[in-house]
């Protein structure tokens, strides 16, 4: 069984990008842009911010968006 190990700093560096672009949104790939990851591994990154509360997702058609969690919108779609 393989373990993945989380790379705090890049955790970091999207908790940082988010709160320089006033809390979100950012799409995944420029998620990946902003970290010089790959798509895929900026997907990861997220999956593991989000599942540790420190960023909120939704769809936007194929692509996720990601906010931090105050600054989501409601599900009534306006901005909390």
């Amino acid at each position: 069984m393989m373990i993945a190990v989380v790379n705090e700093e890049k955790i970091e560096r999207l908790v940082d990008a988010l709160q320089n672009e006033g809390g979100g949104p950012l799409m995944v790939r420029e998620v990946a842009d902003r970290l010089d990851v790959s798509r895929n591994t900026a997907s990861k990154y997220v999956d593991v911010a989000e599942a540790t509360n420190e960023v909120v997702t939704d769809r936007y058609g194929p692509a996720r968006r990601v906010w931090l969690p105050d600054k989501a919108p409601s599900e009534t779609g306006e901005e909390v």
